[in-house]
């Protein structure tokens, strides 16, 4: 049976009402497994008018940094090219 992380709640722990009973009531059929399993977590919606997207030609990721904020400040930004993903400026050591 998988364990859940430290600190997240499963699927089992995340209401007041055990989830299989309200499952189980309500038709839906989970395992013990599923059950167990840790609560997906749902991405915040980024708006991609206020979020700079990487510059690397095969890549084009929307990243975290905001339009707004001033370069000197941004993590990924260089100078003649413009923003890059984490992943995307990591490589560049490589």
């Amino acid at each position: 049976m998988p364990k859940a992380k430290a600190g997240k709640k499963t699927r089992k722990e995340s209401g007041g009402i055990e989830l299989g009973v309200f499952l189980e009531r309500h038709g839906v059929g989970l395992n013990d497994e599923e059950l167990d399993s840790p609560v997906p977590t749902p991405k915040p919606y980024k708006d991609p008018d206020l979020y700079e997207v990487c510059v690397m030609p095969k890549c084009g990721k929307l990243t975290d940094v905001r339009k707004d904020l001033h370069i000197d400040f941004r993590h990924g930004y260089i100078e003649g090219l413009g923003q890059l993903c984490p992943e995307c400026f990591c490589g560049l050591d490589k």
